[in-house]
């Protein structure tokens, strides 16, 4: 189903201890995310922005069947309600990316 949602929500972001989050172009950061499937489902997909200069922008270039990420974990697609899933993908921040001062996280 479209839009569930999850409980027990985590997000770790790679060398972010505290919010908000600077992100170095031209790296890519592990981006683990840990939630409780609210219900069974055959699919996840992601969806990735970013916050530029206060204005919500796609984040181009990332892999939105979240299926794929979690193939090779302990709950692959599908996955039951109630199964806590826990996967970690890799997101670029490509060096042609404008350079500004703003937060990954409001």
């Amino acid at each position: 189903m479209k839009g569930s949602v999850a409980s027990d929500v985590v997000l770790n972001l790679e060398d972010c201890d505290t919010l908000p989050c600077l992100l170095e172009r031209g790296r890519s950061y592990a981006v683990n995310f840990i939630f409780t499937a609210s219900q069974p489902s055959t699919s996840l997909t992601i969806g990735a922005s970013a916050s530029i200069a206060g204005v919500n922008v796609p984040w181009p270039g990332i892999d939105t069947d979240g299926c794929a990420w979690l193939e090779g974990t302990s709950t692959p697609c599908p996955y039951a309600g109630g199964a806590r899933v826990d996967w970690t993908m890799q997101a670029q921040v490509l060096s042609v990316y404008p350079a500004v001062s703003e937060r990954f996280f409001n």
